[in-house]
């Protein structure tokens, strides 16, 4: 087994400050490094089990004509890279990390409604019933029953608080009432408070925007680009189809507010291109919009491959644009720029709980009404255990094809729902999204390879280091 796990790029020669040195990721700390043609040699055939003066012995007979300077002097520079944190003898340590033995939430969804005005063609929620033959908003009891979690449970660094539906403004008054209890009950218990919601837009008004407004409240909007294709992919329920105008109003009345607002389009195969989206949205004033590919649904309305492909090489070109904000697009950017790295996809059950308007308790919004997924009530107790479990088995180790992935801790193995909507289990990462990972981790390594071109002194090598 090798001492270092890095990742070499040939290509990217042309970034390096001589362009004639070699570009390298080192998958255990994320880092990216410039390093010459002798330290690479070193890196690639170090074993794990010599220290350094039984490699260096072995080195110098196998490559008699390294004079000793030379290797002493490369053997520095991987120590140099050590200490600043962009290399990492690959002893795999996050194998060893410890699932925690109690639930820290740090995000708590409440589906406040399984009612909803629109009836969206793709729709993962069955109109928002969640499969419910009659569908109930949740009653106040419920929704403070789940805020008392928080007390016992919730992250002390802080906790989000999100509104999920079908439609939750269309239970607004249970919604206001949280809050302030919210606000009210976890003051000293946890040191931060956010909130979002999820919503259609529609019955937004002023007075909602307002008290909005005075807190740390984001809130997504669910628009698919223009008024025509909005309209045939979300229309309205019974005669009247047309809900783009009211969406829209919505969104301009949280825009007005400086309510921090993202829109989400879903995309199809009816979708316009996405720059002619930002362009449609930037003129609203819209900062921020996070496109998802329909892809995970056994549909007619799915990508298939080469649109998934045309909309990922979109998504690239994208990342140029300075006038808007693209989650998917800078979220791996920021994660390569950071040296992100982590064995767990999300906070699936013991760092996020769902909860279903009956008081039902699941690790995921998109696993709500599904029995097997079930993991307590808020009324009768939590089954901690379960909760705890999705942590335990779904370490990135344990995800099928993940471990040998170079990728890995900046992927972190795909949506655990998107791989059970197409595999049927969360341990097998969803085929679609796994592509558009890759393509958008190296996209982001080429973004920072450009970033640092033009910087003095050593170029990509100390400032990516530092990064």
């Amino acid at each position: 087994m090798k001492r270092y796990e890095i990742i070499h790029f040939p290509e990217y020669r042309k970034f390096t400050s001589d362009r004639k040195s070699n570009i390298i990721f080192d998958v255990t700390t994320s880092g990216i490094s410039e390093i010459d043609d002798l330290t690479l040699e070193i890196l690639q055939k170090w074993l794990i089990d010599e220290d350094e003066d039984a490699f260096r012995t072995r080195f110098l007979v196998e490559s008699d004509d390294v004079p000793e300077t030379m290797l002493d002097s490369s053997l520095r520079l991987i120590s140099e890279h050590e200490e600043y944190g962009s290399l990492l003898q690959s002893r795999e340590i996050t194998w060893g990390y410890v699932p925690p033995d109690e639930l820290d939430i740090g995000v708590l969804t409440l589906n406040l409604s399984e009612r909803c005005q629109l009836a969206c063609k793709y729709c993962f929620a069955g109109g928002g019933s969640y499969g419910s033959e009659m569908p109930v908003n949740m009653t106040q009891k419920v929704a403070f029953a789940a805020i008392d979690l928080l007390k016992k449970h919730g992250r002390k660094s802080g906790v989000n608080i999100g509104f999920f539906g079908g439609e939750p403004l269309l239970n607004w008054q249970v919604m206001k009432s949280t809050v302030e209890y919210a606000e009210i009950e976890l003051a000293g218990i946890v040191d931060a408070i956010s909130f979002n919601m999820t919503t259609n837009g529609i019955a937004i008004t002023e007075e909602i925007a307002e008290f909005i407004s005075q807190r740390a409240f984001s809130v997504m909007f669910s628009i698919d680009g223009s008024e025509e294709i909005h309209n045939e992919l979300r229309p309205a329920r019974g005669e009247r189809k047309c809900t783009w105008g009211d969406t829209m109003r919505g969104l301009e009345i949280c825009l007005k507010a400086n309510i921090p607002t993202t829109v989400r389009p879903t995309i199809t195969p009816q979708s316009e291109s996405l720059s002619e989206m930002v362009d449609l949205f930037v003129k609203y004033g819209v900062k921020s919009i996070n496109f998802q590919p329909l892809c995970s649904i056994e549909t007619n309305m799915s990508l298939n491959h080469s649109e998934l492909q045309a909309f990922t090489k979109q998504l690239c070109e994208l990342s140029e644009r300075k006038d808007i904000h693209i989650p998917l697009v800078e979220g791996f950017k920021r994660r390569i720029h950071s040296r992100y790295m982590s064995v767990w996809h999300c906070g699936l059950g013991s760092g996020g709980i769902v909860i279903s308007p009956s008081g039902n308790v699941y690790p995921c919004h998109r696993f709500v009404g599904e029995r097997q997924f079930e993991s307590g009530n808020v009324l009768n107790g939590l089954n901690v255990e379960k909760l705890l479990g999705y942590r335990r088995d779904l370490h990135i180790k344990d995800i099928k094809g993940c471990r040998s992935c170079w990728m890995r801790y900046l992927c972190t193995g795909s949506c655990y729902a998107e791989n059970n909507d197409e595999n049927q289990e969360l341990k097998t990462p969803n085929s679609n999204r796994c592509y558009i990972n890759k393509t958008l981790i190296v996209n982001s390594i080429e973004w920072l390879l450009k970033l640092y071109q033009h910087t003095e002194n050593d170029g990509v090598a100390q400032e990516i280091a530092r990064v």
